[in-house]
């Protein structure tokens, strides 16, 4: 049977009557697995299924199924770029990257192992996929009668946000309520809104940490770790929006 093979990458990302078909969770799932033991092979840690890189995955195969394109930006919606997506389901890293893999005439047992050796077969897809920065996951394929599309998502996850929360305060400004824990890294630091620093942060001995600061405006609130006196790392940070805001 004649096979269609295609492979998109991206670093950091409808035609009427026509609906994604249903995802195919135990595949996605092998997906996950062969690919941790790839890493395992060259002694790199696991990639943990997260639940905000699921949705924007799960997302994106479906706006490429019902559009029927394939490529890492709609057509129909050129600013929206990959990390506009990942922002908009939730994403906090800002380190990110994305797989795509497309392809026909495949048995659904053949389609895991096909996209994982396509992708470690193409050195741009290799490198995201054994890149040692990521440590988190979203594993997106849907298609039917033999034709299938996949996103495959990537983040470097250092503080995992628990639940935020921000809220107008008696005096005019805001108050940020905010819970997470660090999945690795430094377990100190602070809070900044548009670069500068507005709390200060130490984590339990399980890596959990609560901050309930003020925030004078709304921008974006980043999450430093303490790498140096008043020097952070940052590689999380989400905007606070206007008026009640909960994850």
């Amino acid at each position: 049977m004649k096979t269609l093979i295609k492979l998109a990458l991206a670093a950091l990302v409808s035609l009427p009557g026509w609906a994604a078909p249903p995802a195919l969770p135990s595949v996605e799932s092998r997906i996950v697995e062969l690919c941790n033991e790839v890493r395992g092979q060259h002694g790199l840690g696991p990639l943990e299924v997260q639940v905000n890189l699921q949705v924007a995955a799960a997302s994106h195969s479906a706006r490429m199924w019902d559009g029927k394109f394939f490529g890492h930006n709609d057509p129909s919606q050129p600013g929206i770029t990959l990390s506009k997506r990942l922002q908009s389901a939730g994403v906090s890293s800002l380190s990110s990257a994305e797989n795509l893999f497309r392809c026909e005439g495949y048995a659904t047992q053949q389609l895991a192992q096909s996209a994982v050796d396509s992708w470690l077969a193409s050195p741009g897809h290799r490198a995201n996929l054994l890149n040692p920065k990521f440590n988190r996951v979203g594993v997106s394929v849907c298609g039917t009668k033999g034709s299938y599309v996949f996103t495959h998502e990537f983040s470097s996850e250092a503080v995992s946000i628990l639940s935020r929360e921000v809220v107008r305060s008696a005096d005019g400004g805001y108050l940020l309520r905010l819970r997470a824990r660090v999945c690795r890294g430094p377990r100190e630091g602070a809070i900044l809104l548009d670069g500068k620093r507005v709390a200060s942060w130490t984590a339990a001995e399980d890596g959990s940490f609560e901050v309930n600061t003020a925030l004078v405006r709304l921008g974006m609130v980043q999450i430093g770790q303490t790498v140096a006196p008043r020097s952070w790392e940052i590689e999380t940070e989400f905007p606070a929006l206007s008026g009640a805001e909960q994850i």
